[in-house]
């Protein structure tokens, strides 16, 4: 009797391979997109298409919107809005001056770390490479002394700009 060769199975369909990370991360960018687009179709579909009424008005459509024939605003209208316009600037001036001050400390380190790793030269690859050299723990110490000394003469700019009478006028009259 012949011999007769094995049965084959069926293969079952081989599983896709899953997905890398850039993959992933180029799915999530895209729905991302996507969400902010559909976000902002939303908002401007059930968006007022005023912002001024008879007992409220915003600052800069009164300043863009002419109430009399050569395109002046009301003396009214006019006093109304320079006092808006005051009144912003003392409580807001103080809080972006505060802000760009801690904005420009934060900026300051990721500069530095952004040296320390990207690139080939600034006071980050100073250290890393003193480090990295051996025995020239003096460069890492003075990279580190100059570091904090540009943060601190940033900061005191910042500060001085904080004792400005105008800056100086949102917060308590000394």
């Amino acid at each position: 009797m012949p011999r007769r060769a094995p049965r084959r199975i069926p293969h079952k369909k081989s599983r896709r391979k899953p997905l890398g990370w850039q993959a992933r991360l180029a799915i999530a960018g895209c729905g991302l997109i996507f969400a902010v687009l559909a976000w902002a179709a939303i908002a401007r579909a059930l968006a007022p298409r005023s912002n001024t009424s008879l007992t409220r008005f915003d600052a800069i459509v009164v300043l863009g919107t002419p109430a009399d024939g050569d395109g002046n605003p009301k003396p009214n209208q006019l006093a109304r809005v320079t006092e808006a316009v005051h009144e912003y600037e003392r409580g807001v001036a103080p809080r972006l001056i505060l802000a760009s001050r801690i904005t420009l400390g934060v900026a300051w380190l990721v500069v530095v770390a952004a040296e320390m790793i990207a690139v080939n030269s600034g006071l980050g690859f100073l250290i890393i490479d003193a480090r990295n050299a051996g025995n020239r723990y003096d460069l890492v110490v003075a990279g580190m002394i100059i570091i904090g000394l540009i943060g601190l003469l940033l900061d005191l700019a910042m500060r001085s700009l904080e004792r400005l009478k105008f800056v100086r006028w949102g917060y308590s009259e000394e």
